[in-house]
């Protein structure tokens, strides 16, 4: 990983996804062509939902402009739609990255689990196996961070 970003990726340890098997593993890279991969996408949403460093996943997905898999429950689309939506001009004239901030990053995750409530558990179906999903309560904490609410009760 390109570790010029600045980003601790010490997160990595306590990511969900480092203990599943190789096999496991390939829903988070599907591939288009074999007709399975939005069932292998919804499977990594479903883990990420449960996942206590989605907001440093995500964070770090953003920061270094990843294309591919899925990250922080976010499709490579859905990524360059926040990256551009959350990159701004300056009175400077300068481009500034909001979603460098990891703050940001929780308000972009907040907006991304609302939307998922809003378009429904019928194209989302992670909405029907994790209820604080559904409910739009989702908690999130991050190893040395103490416990974050993204979205309060």
């Amino acid at each position: 990983m390109d570790q010029t970003s600045g980003i601790d990726y010490n997160w990595e340890d306590h990511a969900l996804c480092r203990t599943l098997t190789k096999n496991q593993k390939k829903d988070f890279y599907p591939l288009k062509h074999d007709g399975e991969g939005k069932q292998q996408v919804n499977r990594a949403r479903r883990l990420c939902s449960d996942c206590p460093v989605v907001v440093e996943c995500l964070h770090a997905s953003l920061v270094t402009n990843e294309k591919h898999g899925v990250w922080g429950m976010t499709s490579p689309k859905q990524r360059q739609q926040m990256r551009k939506q959350y990159t701004i001009t300056n009175e400077d004239g300068k481009r500034v990255a909001l979603y460098e901030d990891i703050e940001v990053v929780v308000e972009i995750l907040a907006d991304h689990i609302t939307n998922m409530v809003e378009v429904g558990p019928g194209y989302y179906p992670v909405l029907l196996s994790n209820p604080n999903l559904r409910e739009n309560r989702l908690h999130l904490h991050g190893p040395e961070k103490g416990g974050k609410k993204i979205i309060e009760n």
